[in-house]
């Protein structure tokens, strides 16, 4: 797992969901640690702060409000850019966790 993050999970661990809703707090300069790729898809809502999301290779800045939608299957990473705390709110299915 990355460095300087922590995960937080919204909702219980169940075998029937299909869906998996948690926030991810990132301490200053903290990320998501490799480059990630696995099934499913994932939306995540910038709560605070700033991400930046690696997608693809390609490299987004996104701030408070800032939305996104991607195929986990294709290599992504994410990383705080705030000078401070960021949060994020994921939901991603299948769960990962």
């Amino acid at each position: 797992m990355g460095r300087g993050i922590n995960i937080e999970l919204l909702a219980a661990r169940n075998i029937n969901n299909q869906m998996q809703p948690y926030t991810i707090d990132f301490d200053k300069n903290g990320d998501s640690g490799a480059v990630s790729q696995h099934s499913g898809q994932e939306v995540g809502y910038v709560l605070k702060g700033s991400i930046e999301l690696n997608y693809n290779k390609i490299k987004y800045v996104l701030n408070v409000g800032d939305t996104f939608y991607i195929n986990a299957n294709i290599s992504h990473h994410l990383k705080n850019v705030f000078n401070g705390a960021s949060q994020l709110l994921i939901v991603a299915t299948p769960p990962l966790f």
